[in-house]
């Protein structure tokens, strides 16, 4: 996170509590001053104003502080440096075997050397009864 985005966060905090304290005050101020009036007048558009703008800054600097994406290619040699984000765990370590060696862990399902062509099986056969015809 960079200074840019903390100073606008400490900004938009800034702002948005001295948004809520002039809405207490004001609230406190309405309550003892109109006592036989049930409804209070709604908040003053400029505390309205500085709660929108502190939200705007906030949200600014929840953008500011995301770092460039950064995206990881399945298909290349190129590793995410170790122990990044996770601790190294034994599934893990053969995880990385098998993606080093070239081994498909879902071989099992993917291999399946039973499934026959049924197009090509039934060319064979419409040719088999073709040549038994003649």
């Amino acid at each position: 996170m960079g200074f840019i985005s903390r100073l606008v966060y400490f900004v938009s905090v800034l702002l948005l509590l001295h948004a809520a304290f002039s809405s207490f005050e004001y609230h406190q101020l309405m309550k003892n001053a109109a006592q036989d009036t049930a409804r209070t007048p709604p908040v003053p558009r400029d505390i309205v104003y500085e709660t929108y703008a502190a939200l705007a800054l906030f949200i600014t600097a929840t953008i500011l502080s995301h770092n460039k994406l950064t995206y990881y290619n399945l298909f290349t040699l190129k590793r995410v440096s170790q122990d990044e984000y996770l601790r190294d765990t034994a599934l893990r370590r053969a995880t990385t075997v098998d993606n080093m060696i070239g081994n498909d862990p879902a071989a099992e399902v993917t291999h399946t050397p039973n499934l026959a062509d049924i197009m090509s099986k039934r060319k064979e056969v419409i040719a088999y009864l073709q040549a038994e015809t003649r």
